[in-house]
């Protein structure tokens, strides 16, 4: 477990390598997203990152409306969002990124958030940890510089998901949660 965490460089290495082309749409993608924060959309604009992220690890072109692909599952993500945001958000991207990757339902993404998170606690909390100072970088940077670590914190934290789970290859059914 503690073995996923270790290529942890590497993954901000990566993160910084998939932004760095696509910088402008992800200043445009964060600003979007975080007006959607305010008025409790907070799930949703994370699936719309989410998405986003695959895209861009698979070498597609992103776009900002690309996030926006995320209102076709408005429910699930909004749910999910709300529910995995209370335990301090230490299960919130967790179960974002299943119910995306698998296009689970929210209770199906809230329940395998948990598990996931219990199981692979250690390289959670240093996935965790290790977002929490690329923010703090990009704070300390005027709050300008949080418009390229925030991505790359996300980036990180999706690499380690896809590491630990496994993510869905196109055309295969979605697996049933590990619980």
């Amino acid at each position: 477990m503690a073995d996923a965490a270790a290529g942890i460089g590497e993954k901000v290495k990566k993160g910084w390598e998939l932004v760095k082309p696509n910088i402008v749409v992800w200043v445009i993608a964060l600003i979007v997203g975080g007006l959607m924060n305010y008025v409790l959309l907070g799930g949703v604009a994370l699936a719309g990152w989410t998405l986003m992220i695959q895209k861009s690890r698979a070498g597609e072109k992103i776009e900002v409306g690309d996030m926006f692909k995320a209102f076709d599952r408005f429910v699930d993500y909004f749910v999910t969002g709300l529910v995995c945001s209370l335990p301090l958000g230490l299960l919130l991207p967790w179960g974002i990124f299943y119910g995306v990757d698998k296009k689970a339902d929210f209770m199906t993404s809230i329940k395998w958030s948990l598990a996931f998170f219990l199981k692979n606690l250690v390289p959670c909390l240093i996935n965790l940890v290790v977002c929490i100072v690329l923010i703090i970088i990009g704070e300390i940077a005027c709050c300008v510089g949080v418009f390229i670590t925030a991505p790359i914190a996300m980036f990180v934290s999706h690499m380690l998901y896809t590491e630990l789970e496994g993510g869905t290859a196109a055309g295969e059914a979605p697996a049933a949660p590990k619980v």
